[in-house]
Formats: C-alpha cells, sequence, structure tokens
C-alpha cells in the first residue's frame, strides 16, 4: 500500500516547500537560500530516497534556514566556522538525540548541496564540501535527551479496557475503530504495519485471526485472539469485504485507507475519555504488549512480535522493562502485594453461561450475560436500589390509601366499612 496514502507525506513536502518560499531574496528569488533549499528537497527524491525520508530532513530545514536568515548569510557563501556555529546554536539538550541528529545531517547535506549542486553521499571515494564534512551525526546521538520508557509509563490491563470502551463515545465508527485499537496493541503493530492491512491479510481459523502485513521492517504475521470477533464484525461492514486488495481500515469520510493522522487521535481521544492520566500515543500500546510478551515468552517469540532487523538493541529495552516483575514478586512473597497482583495487559474472559470466549466486553457477544464482575456489581446495586424505592412507594401508597378512607368516611358520615381496591 502506498505509504503515502497514510502519511500524506507529499502535503507535508509542499507545506513545508510554501514555508520556505519566506527565505528567498525578494529582489532575486532564483538564488534565494529558500529556492536552493526547495530544490535540494527536489535532489532528494531524484537521488532515491523515499518521501518519507524527504520529509525526515525537511521537517528540521526551517529552523536552519531562519539560523542563516537570521545572519543575512547564504547557504552556498557559509565556511567552516559558520556551520560549526549552526550546529552549536540548534543542537540542543531539550531535543532527543536523534533529532539532534537529523538537524546534524539535515545541516551536513543541505550546505553541501548548496555549494556542490549534488546529494552528498560518502562513499566511492567521495566526501562532502570540507565545509561539513567534520560533522558526524551520530554522535548527537549518544550525547542527546534519551527518551526512557519506565514501566509505570506503560498502561495497566484495566487502563486498555477502559480505552477501548471509551471509543464508542468519540468515534462515529466504533466497529471498526475498536477493531483498529484491539489490533495495534494486541499485535504489538507500528502505526505503518496497522495501517498497510488489507482485507486479504486477515485469515480467520477457529477462533484466531491470523493477519498478515508488511512494514519498514518486512512482513510480519501474528495471530490474534482478543481481536478475533471485532475483527470479524468489523470485516462483515466492510464496504469492499469482497475485494481481497481493499485496504482493511477504510475511511468512509475519504474513500480510501485511513490516515495515520486518524489514527493518533482516535488514541488520544479515547485515552482523554477514559480519564487515563498517563501520556498516551500509539507506540504506547505497542511498547505495552511487547512488554507483556517478554515477562511471559522466550526471546524469539519477542522477536517476532516486535519483527526488529537483526542486530537491533531494541530487546534489551523490553527485557529491562519486564523485569520490574521482580520486585512485584518479592512484594507478593512478603505479604506486601495482594495474590494475582497488578494486571498486566487484555485476557480472554469466558462467560460461565454459554462459554464463549470474550475480549474487552463486559457482556458476553454471544448470549449477553454480564461477565465484567464491576459491571454486575453495579447493575446488582442499581437492581436493589430500585427494588428498595419500590418497597418504600408501595407503603407510602399504603398509608395515603388509608387516609383518604378516613377522609372520604367523616365526610360522609358513613360508619361502614369500606374495601380496599383489589
Amino acid at each position: 500500500m502506498d505509504s503515502d496514502s497514510i502519511y500524506n507525506y507529499t502535503a507535508k513536502i509542499l507545506s513545508i516547500k510554501r514555508r520556505l518560499e519566506q527565505f528567498d531574496d525578494d529582489d532575486d528569488d532564483a538564488t534565494g537560500n529558500g529556492k536552493v533549499a526547495s530544490e535540494f528537497l527536489d535532489a532528494l527524491g531524484d537521488h532515491g530516497l523515499s518521501k518519507g525520508r524527504v520529509v525526515y530532513y525537511a521537517a528540521r530545514l526551517p529552523i536552519i534556514m531562519q539560523w542563516f536568515a537570521n545572519r543575512s548569510m547564504m547557504l552556498k557563501n557559509a565556511t567552516k566556522d559558520d556551520c560549526k556555529d549552526c550546529v552549536r546554536s540548534i543542537i540542543s539538550d531539550k531535543y532527543a538525540g536523534k533529532t539532534n541528529r537529523a538537524f546534524a545531517e539535515a545541516l551536513k547535506r543541505l550546505v553541501h548541496f548548496a555549494k556542490a549542486g549534488e546529494i552528498g553521499e560518502k562513499k566511492d571515494g567521495r566526501d562532502y564540501v570540507s565545509e561539513v564534512s567534520w560533522i558526524r551525526p551520530e554522535t548527537y546521538v549518544k550525547n542527546g535527551r534519551k527518551r526512557e520508557i519506565r514501566p509505570g509509563d506503560l498502561l495497566t490491563g484495566e487502563e486498555i479496557e477502559a480505552l477501548l470502551d471509551a471509543i464508542p463515545k468519540i468515534s462515529r465508527f466504533p466497529g471498526r475503530d475498536r477493531a483498529m485499537v484491539m489490533c495495534l496493541y494486541e499485535g504489538a503493530f507500528r502505526p505503518g504495519e496497522l495501517l498497510n492491512m488489507t482485507v486479504g491479510g486477515v485469515l480467520f481459523k477457529d477462533k484466531v485471526a491470523v493477519v498478515t502485513t508488511v512494514g519498514k521492517t518486512g512482513e510480519k504475521t501474528v495471530p490474534l485472539l482478543l481481536s478475533y470477533r471485532l475483527l470479524l464484525d468489523w470485516i462483515e461492514q466492510h464496504p469492499f469485504k469482497d475485494n481481497l486488495d481493499a485496504p482493511l481500515w477504510w475511511s468512509f469520510a475519504t474513500d480510501k485507507v485511513i490516515g495515520y493522522g486518524y489514527l493518533r487521535k482516535v488514541v488520544k481521544k479515547a485515552a482523554s475519555e477514559a480519564g487515563i492520566k498517563k501520556k498516551v500515543w500509539n507506540y504506547l500500546l505497542r511498547h505495552t504488549k511487547l512488554t507483556d510478551v517478554a515477562r511471559k515468552h522466550p526471546d524469539q517469540i519477542l522477536k517476532r512480535f516486535g519483527n526488529w532487523k537483526k542486530g537491533t538493541e531494541m530487546m534489551d529495552v523490553y527485557i529491562h522493562l519486564s523485569e520490574s516483575d521482580l520486585e512485584e514478586a518479592v512484594l507478593k512473597e512478603h505479604g506486601l502485594l495482594p495474590e494475582g497482583g497488578k494486571k498486566n495487559g487484555l485476557v480472554l474472559k469466558t462467560c460461565p453461561r454459554c462459554g464463549e470466549q470474550n475480549a474487552g466486553a463486559k457482556r458476553c457477544t454471544k448470549c449477553g450475560y454480564i461477565i465484567d464482575e464491576k459491571l454486575a456489581i453495579k447493575i446488582a446495586h442499581r437492581e436493589q436500589s430500585t427494588l428498595e424505592g419500590l418497597t418504600r412507594t408501595v407503603k407510602e401508597h399504603e398509608h395515603v390509601q388509608k387516609k383518604i378512607f378516613r377522609m372520604l368516611e367523616e365526610l360522609t358520615g358513613t360508619t361502614k366499612a369500606v374495601s380496599s381496591p383489589a
């Protein structure tokens, strides 16, 4: 599937190009910095970079261009000392290391292009121009601020259920969006992997949906149990359910695949509606699921779920997060934590009446029996209150009825007993 449909890269590039126009000279915009930067982005595409990668560089340009504009300096005239000053100015502790690396890469390639008229690459005996050849972008990853996820940042099973329950309150298409968010969590999918799914990429077996999709690190196939019923119901509603190549997450508003921005909005709005105080974003569901997998399964299963390239260090991140279970085990051993402890991840609930397995549901999807303990208690309390209220009403009516009969007797002066109506 075209990634441009998901991430809207073309529109983003055009928007940034319009912003770059302000850096052109009013007198001679053919040689202004804005023109050079715009041509640089075109050259990146011609050089074979994907639109996503072009956006990666484009997003850094306005800040770099503003630095040169503040000094009335042309890119093609920048010296090595100028470039050093620029790096010192734009590289900041407030940014993550990878963001600082992106700024360094963008500056290095942009200045080289302005001076040499080509996209620079250090290979085949070639190098960048001397003004920027000294820049080593990777060094800024090590020195920059690291965005670490702590165990307390992850979502609990109750929070995931609350998030899913909130979707009907914020979505016009809750059937589709609940299935989408449940898949995002259970499959530990990257947003791109999720949105690349097709109708034909979902194979239904006995209570299991086997999903195959493609992402930035290749093909990924995972079995989904929690998402089984939600996926089955959504595909039945899908306007192109007989077209195996149709995007699974179809947008009725745009007549194409749902975009990344919509997925992001659904997750954030549902989390807010559910009253979750933590910062919630798409990747947090992936982090939460992979940490749960690291707790319960060997490394090879974790690697399959994560769909990482060879040599990745990402597995260590989730193994580290899962080690927080050690603290829970020690507390439980000394009676400082109730048996069962905290609830990690979602699990299937078996209906005691019909045996149907349910995921993220408060009532059995087959027979309607209440399987959520909190809801059952709430309804029992409500029924008890209703029964007590009716009892009080009946007693009050009996009291009023007797009073009316006494008044009638006094008015008519009769001593005849009046029988209550049946």
